[in-house]
């Protein structure tokens, strides 16, 4: 068996993560369309600046390289916003099934040992209930909900 360290064929440095990927591709095509998602067409800066602002805020909730961040929400801008924050940060992102409720519910959000989840409407909902029977130290809603409870 070969021994040799193998060379790496990737166009990019292997010590660069996605959010510098990110950072550097928003300096190159800044105003050049990156997605459409909920109806508005998203640039590249739009991305790399929002997604700079949601990694400043979960990172003022304490979330840091290797904490798992939940999301619970269907298709929408902020899913790929979290998904750029969380690597900016080093965290992880972990997208959950938005079907799942109950006990089935329950069981993930513990066992991906969250320390924060991000929902929408939906999302939230499903969670409420369940939040006192896990770890989960944040919430992060998407749109308007009661919280009064929480």
């Amino acid at each position: 068996m070969d021994e040799s360290p193998r060379t790496s064929t990737a166009p990019w440095p292997m010590d660069e993560t996605i959010g510098d990927l990110l950072r550097k591709q928003a300096k190159r095509f800044a105003d050049h369309p990156y997605f459409k998602c909920s109806g508005d067409l998203r640039t590249f800066a739009d991305v790399d600046e929002v997604s700079e602002r949601l990694a400043a805020g979960l990172a003022a909730l304490g979330i840091a390289k290797g904490d798992r961040v939940g999301l619970i929400s269907d298709n929408r801008d902020e899913f790929v916003e979290s998904f750029f924050a969380c690597a900016k940060l080093g965290a992880i992102q972990v997208p959950l099934n938005t079907f799942l409720r109950g006990e089935f519910l329950k069981y993930q959000l513990i066992d991906a040992d969250l320390a924060v989840v991000v929902v929408d409407a939906a999302g939230f909902a499903a969670i409420e209930p369940l939040l006192p029977e896990t770890q989960i130290q944040h919430v992060i809603a998407l749109d308007d909900v009661d919280a009064s409870a929480v």
